[in-house]
């Protein structure tokens, strides 16, 4: 046998498939990065991940929050007059104010002050409310309406968890805020 028949150069065909695999794996790694930098980003990571960890709130779960509320705008201000990068309506601010630290003045446009009490406001419907689904419609809707769905059957077949609720928008919300958290969780892992 010859060398020439033992060692046959890699055919065009080699190449060209190789080549295509290398930019295959180009493009994935540079949209899994602008997915990460640009689509899902973690701004804010230190104040997230303090007050996650102080009030045992999923750091991705607030970030989901974050980035269905304000997009990371820190003087961000909806039509219902909801404020900052967490949304959050002045009413429930003062609530969490007076119940969680002692009445204390805040600036819900201060981008610490906000992510603290919207952590913490999640804490205490988790407390109140035990499931995702249901904390995340308290958020939107408020606690009072989640109470009632609770209670009623075609809102929730368990009186635990809110399976649906009569407000498109907070239905909407619901699924919006955890297709997000899954993305998070699949680009950095569970925190």
């Amino acid at each position: 046998m010859s060398l020439k028949k033992k060692f046959r150069p890699l055919s065009k065909k080699f190449f060209k498939t190789i080549s295509v695999a290398i930019i295959a794996a180009v493009i994935f790694l540079a949209l899994y990065l602008s997915c990460k930098v640009f689509v899902f980003p973690k701004k804010y990571s230190e104040n997230v991940r303090f007050f996650a960890d102080k009030y045992g709130v999923e750091s991705n779960f607030v970030y989901s929050v974050i980035k269905c509320e304000s997009s990371f705008r820190e003087n961000a201000v909806s039509d219902s007059g909801a404020v900052g990068i967490m949304q959050i309506m002045p009413k429930t601010a003062d609530f969490i104010s007076e119940n969680f630290f002692d009445g204390k003045d805040y600036d819900l446009f201060d981008v610490d002050i906000n992510i603290e009490f919207g952590v913490r406001y999640i804490a205490y419907l988790y407390e109140k409310f035990g499931d995702k689904r249901s904390v995340l419609a308290a958020y939107n809707a408020g606690e009072g309406n989640v109470k009632k769905w609770l209670s009623d059957k075609k809102y929730s077949v368990d009186g635990v968890r809110i399976d649906i609720t009569p407000f498109t928008e907070t239905n909407d919300y619901i699924s919006r805020v955890m297709t997000v958290e899954r993305f998070y969780c699949i680009l950095y892992g569970s925190e």
